[in-house]
């Protein structure tokens, strides 16, 4: 009995696969939950330690067929495009290609094929997502090093591990020029977000883009702002740390764990 879900997400087009579906199985994938670190050691210490592209092995079962060839051929296109698919186990994601399948068995009721996965960063990211609404507040305000209207401390967040995460915003309109303080640091936008659209800062790919009620996005990245103190992409060190905005809009922060391997608790 498989538990968690698997499931690729194309670079290339708004396409996504469940691989432990009706239509296709990967099973437990026992080798996506192997880590490895790239390393120079000099005498007790390591000189240089990181994470390079490693490849994993999957072998996926096909009651369709069609939704195979549709898979695979969609696994071609990511690589022609260069645009990385998401893998997807439960809430964990890896940047990946899938850069070679070879034919394992194939009748009329079942196809095999085993997939080589290029995951491209060596790393498994799980997010922590935290939501924060408008509330009422009186007209006094409060007293903050940052120029505030009306800043009012609405909550925390808290970074559990032992560094840094990446952290990504989702900014709901209306609101003009927000502002977000964590840890010390302003994440700020110069910009009009009408009522029906969010503005998305995503750390990992470096973009502030503005999205529109139908979809319809615009790079704003340029109204972001990058000096020290005001960093629109820092990350969030370790600990508990108060959030303050000025009240006037909802917003999501999430902030990413980094994991080595898919987690054993999938």
């Amino acid at each position: 009995m498989v538990s968690h879900s698997l499931s690729y997400r194309s670079g290339c087009v708004n396409r996504r696969f469940e691989l432990n579906g009706p239509a296709l199985f990967g099973g437990t994938v026992e080798s996506l939950r192997s880590g490895e670190w790239s390393y120079k050691n000099k005498g007790r210490y390591l000189q240089k330690r990181y994470k390079n592209s490693q490849t994993r092995t999957i072998t996926l079962s096909a009651i369709d067929k069609q939704v195979l060839q549709d898979f695979l051929d969609t696994c071609d296109a990511d690589v022609e495009n260069n645009t990385p698919a998401t893998l997807v186990a439960d809430d964990c994601e890896t940047l990946c290609f899938i850069v070679k399948d070879e034919a394992k068995h194939v009748s009329p009721l079942l196809a095999q094929t085993e997939l080589t996965v290029l995951l491209i960063d060596g790393v498994w990211r799980e997010p922590i997502r935290q939501s924060y609404t408008m509330d009422i507040v009186d007209q006094t305000g409060l007293d903050y090093d940052y120029d505030y209207s009306l800043v009012q401390m609405n909550g925390d967040i808290t970074n559990p591990q032992l560094v840094t995460l990446d952290c990504d915003l989702t900014i709901y309109g209306p609101v003009t020029n927000p502002q977000i303080s964590i840890a010390n640091n302003v994440y700020q936008v110069s910009i009009d977000v009408p009522d029906t659209y969010r503005l998305s800062i995503d750390s990992r790919e470096k973009t502030v883009i503005l999205i529109d009620s139908l979809g319809t996005s615009r790079n704003v990245l340029d109204n972001a702002s990058f000096v020290d103190g005001k960093n629109i992409f820092a990350p969030v060190p370790p600990g508990s740390h108060p959030v303050l905005w000025s009240n006037e809009f909802d917003f999501d922060v999430t902030l990413w764990v980094k994991k080595g391997r898919l987690p054993w608790t999938i």
